[in-house]
């Protein structure tokens, strides 16, 4: 059997034939999709796909005709894929980029991102994007990273469109990103030479500690210093008398009587 043409509203679900007698030609509309007019359209969904394969062939992915959400699959909008195509396994690895890639994510990071540092105590280093352009995020995507989607769950703030964020946050790729836009950057680049130099470092010492590392002994430290450790255990140490304190001053359930004050009844001893 073969299957009927899209309605021609935009909903994408399928027309139903002509039943024998009635029509000579095949409708065009479902019944009560042709007033709909041609303004009308789908809502987009935050995470909807922009109809480009995922997969990284390039081709244009077909339209959906049923909704499976945990799929980012959406009636009446492009799948995410192409049937029979398969995303790349996930990495946080960074591929070497072209000169003028590498200068055009310059500017990208120079105007719409920010490289954060965070030295003590847990030594970290992220570069992050947000825009809200679905097809910028699908070429950062291609780099490497990772993606994700912030909608507006307010009320006042549903016409707004949804902000796509992109970062690299392992260490190789960080330093494997800034190693390449440096060169090009303006605004951020004494930033990103301090985070380039404090990632090097990093690594170093890194590799350097796993090499003296005896074979089958246990994990490395996780502060190269005493300093660093000082710090983590101080800081360790204040959380925990914070939540000591909290404890301390909060009222438990034996100390409440039967009226649901937090005083504790004393026994009368006349």
């Amino acid at each position: 059997m073969t299957e009927t043409p899209l309605c021609l509203c935009g909903c994408a679900r399928h027309v139903r034939p002509p039943t024998a007698g009635n029509y000579n030609e095949m409708p065009r509309y479902l019944k009560g999709h042709a007033g709909r007019g041609k303004n009308w359209s789908l809502k987009r969904p935050p995470d909807a796909p922009i109809g480009i394969c995922e997969c990284g062939c390039g081709n244009h992915t077909p339209i959906c005709t049923l909704t499976r959400t945990e799929r980012r699959q959406y009636i009446g909008h492009p799948m995410p894929l192409i049937p029979g195509h398969r995303r790349p396994e996930p990495t946080c690895a960074i591929r070497e980029l072209s000169r003028t890639e590498a200068a055009y994510l310059a500017g990208i990071v120079d105007g719409e991102g920010c490289i954060h540092i965070r030295p003590l105590p847990n030594r970290s280093i992220t570069v992050d994007v947000a825009n809200t352009s679905a097809e910028l995020i699908d070429w950062l995507r291609g780099i490497g990273g990772t993606v994700r989607v912030n909608s507006h769950d307010r009320p006042n703030q549903t016409s707004q469109k949804p902000v796509f964020n992109w970062g690299v946050h392992s260490w190789r790729a960080c330093r494997d990103v800034l190693r390449q836009i440096e060169p090009y950057m303006i605004i951020k680049r004494e930033k990103a030479r301090t985070a380039f130099g404090m990632l090097s470092v990093w690594l170093t010492d890194r590799e350097a500690r796993m090499k003296t590392q005896p074979k089958g002994a246990t994990r490395a430290p996780k502060y190269a210093t005493d300093e660093e450790r000082r710090i983590a255990a101080r800081d360790s140490q204040r959380r925990v008398r914070q939540r000591q304190r909290h404890l301390r001053t909060a009222p438990t359930e034996s100390a409440k009587d039967s009226d649901g004050s937090g005083r504790s009844q004393v026994a009368d001893p006349c």
